[in-house]
C-alpha cells in the first residue's frame, strides 16, 4: 500500500518508470556559466544572478552541499562526457532552431551563434538535462540552457513590466529562473505546491522563487543532511511521504509531465528532462 504525496511535500526526480530518485554522489558540485552570458544582461550581470541562486540552496543551514563556480567556459555541448573535459554547464539559446537546418558548425560553414539556437517548446523558459545512471539514480552530469529566444530576462528586483520591456523591470527574472531550475539540478521535481520554488510555473514579472520555501529547504536537507550519508530513494512500494514512519522519502513523477502553454499569463518551466542514461 503506498503512502500518500502530501499536497505541500517536495517531489524528488526519479529515474523514469521506476522509484529510483536521482542523486549525486558528491557534496562538492562544480558548475560553469558559458563566457558569453546573457544577451541583455551580459556576462557579468547574469554571472552575479547565478551566483545568487545557487548561494540561496546552499545558505540552507541543514545541508552541507557547496556548489563551486568554475565560470567562465567556452564550453557550449550539452550531456555528458566520459573524459576529464565534462563541464556542468549553463548556457544562454538566443535563437530559435529552424527546421531542417543543421545548427551544428564545421570549419566550411561556421556557425552565426557558436552557442547552438533553442530547440525546445517556445513556451519553456529553460530546461535542465540531467544524465544519470540507470541502475542507481546517480547524477553524473547536469545542464542547465536558458532560453533567450523567447524570453527577454531581466535582475531588477522591480517593477514588472507592465507594456515595454526595458532594463529597470522586471521582465524574466534571471534568478527566479535560474533558483529553479538548481532544484532540478540536485535531483528535485516539480512541487503542487504554489508557494515552492519547484512549482512548475512562473507569471511574468514573478521574483517569488528566489526564495525558497520550507518543502523546498526540507528537500535539499533530506537528500543531503550536513553531516549525514546522501539519501538514496528506491521503494518497491510506491511514493512515499516525507516523515513517513517507515523513513521513506518523497519520490516520484511531478504532476503535469508535459510542458504547458500559456495559461493565464503563466509560462511553465521545465521539469528535468531530456535525461540521459549510462
Amino acid at each position: 500500500m503506498a503512502w500518500p504525496l502530501p499536497a505541500t511535500a517536495f517531489v524528488r526526480t526519479d529515474v523514469p518508470g521506476t522509484d529510483t530518485c536521482l542523486f549525486w554522489n558528491v557534496r562538492e558540485l562544480e558548475w560553469s556559466l558559458q563566457q558569453d552570458g546573457s544577451r541583455t544582461l551580459g556576462f557579468e550581470g547574469s554571472h552575479d544572478a547565478i551566483v545568487r541562486s545557487f548561494d540561496t540552496w546552499q545558505d540552507v543551514a541543514c545541508t552541507d552541499l557547496a556548489f563551486i563556480d568554475r565560470s567562465p567556459t567556452d564550453d557550449t555541448a550539452i550531456g555528458f562526457s566520459r573524459d576529464d573535459s565534462n563541464t556542468d554547464l549553463l548556457i544562454f539559446r538566443q535563437a530559435p532552431c529552424v527546421p531542417g537546418v543543421d545548427p551544428s558548425c564545421d570549419a566550411d560553414d561556421p556557425c552565426l551563434d557558436p552557442r547552438g539556437c533553442w530547440e525546445y517548446d517556445p513556451t519553456v523558459i529553460a530546461l535542465t538535462t540531467a544524465t544519470f545512471r540507470e541502475k542507481t539514480g546517480e547524477i553524473l552530469d547536469a545542464d542547465i540552457e536558458f532560453n533567450e529566444a523567447d524570453f527577454v530576462f531581466t535582475d531588477v528586483d522591480g517593477p514588472p513590466c507592465g507594456g515595454a520591456v526595458t532594463m529597470s523591470c522586471v521582465a524574466t527574472d534571471l534568478q527566479n529562473t535560474a533558483t529553479h531550475e538548481i532544484g532540478h539540478f540536485i535531483g528535485l521535481d516539480h512541487s503542487p505546491d504554489p508557494a515552492s520554488t519547484m512549482f512548475g510555473s512562473a507569471s511574468s514579472g514573478e521574483i517569488d522563487k528566489r526564495t525558497l520555501s520550507p518543502d523546498d529547504e526540507a528537500g535539499i536537507c533530506d537528500i543531503y543532511p550536513r553531516g549525514g550519508p546522501t539519501s538514496v530513494c528506491s521503494t518497491s512500494s510506491g511514493t512515499r511521504a516525507v516523515g513517513a514512519s517507515d523513513g521513506g522519502c518523497s519520490c516520484g513523477h511531478a504532476g503535469g509531465g508535459s510542458v504547458a502553454p500559456f495559461v493565464l499569463g503563466f509560462l511553465w518551466l521545465a521539469r528535468s528532462r531530456r535525461k540521459g542514461r549510462v
